[in-house]
């Protein structure tokens, strides 16, 4: 935990600052060329910018403030009187060119730009060496507000916020749509006029990211004072007690001074783009929307042209060139050479062609029959094969099976952590920085069974996934989180998290007790329990059919009233493996053929720091509750005291029955007396089961108890 939660979770009611790290665009327009230049350009930042848009007035100047990727300007004096731009980036026709460390580094670098925040000019030489009259280039501006006035890192956060959003982020209860970060409203004060000049900016090109963070009652900056201060009195006020020999007291009212926040103390609670904004004489509101947009996007982005293919088929001119991953059957490939009979599958380099079909058209009983052709030529590095003439006419379908898109060590990708990044990073552009490496990481270890005899790895749930048609990318990666049990979101720093469902015991977890819950809530959905699924996988395009795996489970049919199976269909299952499938259908049946409970409430600063997939520990006796439970949502004001309110769901139906594996002798922690766990014993003490279901699981009979003469036994042990 940070600094930031561990202060909120030990004193809720401590003073807290938020800070606002907001850009926006300006697009330029004006330039003349650079004296004794020949390709840079310029723009005076102070002066031609006054009538087009006004002088920003703001102190301060550029330091690193942002996340990786914005650092890298050094930090200057400043009098809080001058009048500056701070320019972090510069796009090109809407894309980033390369940041230099001098006008002369400019001239010698097409695509590079620089800004002299001394002599307030920026300067540009365009890609190409070209005018920039030929291009749309826009300026990335930053601003820097506060609640509070403060300094950090030779930059003034100007104390101009005046409301601030309700901070939320939820995933779906049941696998599917990537999660979301709630929107609102962001208020700033602009009584004295600051924001009637910036009217030309565009400030949906920019984010607004908030940081809180929280004074330290004994904490004190690097210089500020010559010594340790400490509270010896009984009124609260801090003492230097240096080694200096002075003995100084400071009034218990002027105390948090000397406790300000360290910037690298600050927790990062929001990222968010700009979707609209609104202005009046007192106050300036942007509305804010998720950062999330790129997974609004269609793909595939690239798309068959007669430019690109001269000698195509013309019926596939303009369709999108596919996206593949893992083993992929029965497609149908585009002739992109009728000359050459030379086939395309895929806009990306692909493991391994199968094999190839072409099917009769002659009349009679052999009339719609495939027969396997051998491939003449290959080319997996273009996703590109040729068939020999005797083998195809020019008019007769053909369908392909092949090995798609690789990972990074040569073997096929198939592990959803890495298709969803290479969907995020390659297919949708988005930069790296904005993915959490760590969740998608952890995935990866939890979907890896291990190593085949070609030392390459197998993974759980191994996805096939075949895009030759436009579609949401959000849409593509609900199916993909439907099929492996996983999560996508978005957490408050902007970041990609990617999170397979996987329960943790509760000594892993923190604990929350009665104490610690103001308001607490249950409800219960029984609305779409099922009985039988029928789950579709190995989807076979060209011959228009999936393989088949049944499933049934018949007591929730029973237990429903039902006359008859309560069917879920589960059609075309991303993936191309009846195991795979039938851990789907199993899984589907048992999570969604009980009622589901959900729980909400109210809970202490401890919960400050929960993200949507965590597990926690909840132990409230009124409701006999001692459970392990998952974050659905969480909720954060940052009102004067702090609270979180949290939705937690049930694993799915599983609470404490999911299968742990543990050391060979287990033992209960001394807080419940110590002694072996190994064997269920119906003699335990109710915590003391609550902890063994929550921690170990055992084998269960035919029946589902790990203790027959024990009705609390009953699925102590469930494998998920």
């Amino acid at each position: 935990m940070t600094v930031t939660s561990d202060r909120l979770a030990a004193t809720p009611n401590s003073r807290k600052v938020v800070l606002l790290e907001m850009t926006a665009g300006m697009w330029i327009y004006f330039w003349q060329l650079a004296a004794g230049k020949t390709y840079t350009w310029e723009f005076a930042t102070g002066s031609e910018v006054d009538t087009q848009y006004g002088i920003i007035e703001s102190p301060g100047l550029p330091g690193g403030m942002f996340e990786p990727g914005w650092a890298g300007i050094p930090a200057v004096s400043f009098e809080p009187s001058e009048n500056q731009y701070r320019i972090v980036d510069l796009k090109e026709n809407g894309i980033s060119i390369t940041e230099q460390i001098s006008v002369d580094d400019v001239e010698a670098n097409p695509g590079s730009w620089y800004w002299s925040q001394v002599y307030g000019k920026l300067y540009v030489h365009p890609t190409g060496s070209t005018s920039p009259y030929t291009k749309t280039l826009q300026a990335i501006v930053a601003f820097f507000f506060a609640t509070e006035g403060r300094v950090y890192n030779g930059i003034y956060y100007e104390p101009r916020i005046s409301s601030l959003p309700t901070l939320s982020i939820r995933v779906e209860k049941i696998f599917g749509d990537p999660g979301q970060i709630g929107a609102g409203s962001l208020t700033l004060l602009n009584g004295d006029g600051y924001f009637d000049a910036l009217s030309g900016l565009q400030w949906d090109a920019g984010r607004a990211i908030l940081k809180l963070g929280v004074d330290g009652v004994n904490y004190t900056e690097s210089g500020t004072l010559d010594g340790a201060w400490t509270d010896t009195s009984e009124d609260g006020a801090l003492t230097d007690t240096s080694e200096d020999g002075a003995v100084t007291e400071i009034g218990a009212n002027l105390a948090p001074e000397f406790g300000r926040c360290l910037y690298e103390d600050f927790d990062t609670i929001g990222t968010w783009a700009i979707k609209e904004w609104e202005k009046n004489d007192t106050e300036f509101t942007l509305k804010l929307e998720e950062v999330k947009g790129a997974l609004k996007k269609k793909i595939p982005l690239s798309f068959y042209s007669r430019d690109d293919y001269p000698d195509m088929e013309e019926n596939k001119v303009g369709d999108p060139i596919p996206i593949g991953y893992g083993y992929i059957y029965d497609i149908r490939p585009t002739c992109i050479h009728l000359g050459n009979r030379r086939f395309k599958v895929t806009g990306h380099a692909i493991k391994d062609f199968i094999g190839a079909r072409v099917r009769a058209e002659a009349e009679g009983d052999n009339a719609g029959a495939w027969y396997e052709k051998n491939f003449e030529y290959t080319y997996e590095s273009l996703g590109e094969f040729t068939l020999a003439a005797a083998d195809w006419d020019g008019n007769a379908e053909v369908a392909v099976d092949f090995m798609g898109r690789m990972a990074s060590d040569g073997s096929l990708m198939t592990n959803a952590s890495d298709v969803i990044k290479d969907l995020i990073t390659v297919h949708l552009s988005e930069p790296g920085s904005l993915i959490d490496d760590a969740s998608f990481l952890e995935s990866y270890v939890r979907l890896m069974l291990g190593t085949d005899t070609d030392l390459f790895p197998v993974h759980s749930r191994a996805l096939s996934v075949y895009i030759d048609d436009e579609i949401e990318a959000a849409e593509v990666i609900s199916r993909i989180n439907a099929a492996v049990g996983s999560y996508l979101f978005n957490g408050h720093d902007g970041k990609y998290r990617f999170k397979v469902f996987e329960p943790e015991p509760s000594d892993s977890v923190e604990t929350f007790t009665e104490s610690d819950i103001f308001h607490f809530e249950e409800t219960t959905d029984a609305t779409e329990i099922i009985s039988k699924v029928r789950a579709e996988y190995q989807y076979r395009a060209q011959q228009n059919y999936s393989q088949v795996y049944f499933y049934e489970r018949v007591q929730s049919q029973y237990l429903r009233g039902a006359a008859a199976s309560i069917l879920r269909e589960l059609e075309k299952l991303p993936l191309s493996i009846r195991g795979d499938a039938a851990y789907v259908a199993q899984r589907t049946a048992r999570m969604e053929g009980v009622k589901q409970t959900y729980y909400s409430g109210e809970f202490s600063a401890k919960a400050w720091s929960l993200l949507p997939g965590d597990f926690i520990r909840v132990v409230y006796a009124r409701h006999g509750i001692n459970a392990v439970l998952e974050v659905v949502e969480v909720k954060k004001s940052l009102d004067e005291k702090i609270r979180v309110t949290l939705v937690l769901g049930d694993l799915h139906g599983l609470v404490d029955g999911i299968l742990f594996l543990t050391e060979d002798s287990p033992v209960f922690p001394d807080s419940l007396g110590g002694g072996s766990a190994s064997a269920w014993d119906s003699d335990w003490t109710e915590d003391q089961k609550s902890w063994a279901r929550q921690n170990i699981g055992y084998i269960t009979d035919d029946n589902g108890f790990a203790d027959p003469a024990d009705p609390y036994s009953f699925m102590a042990g469930i494998v998920v």
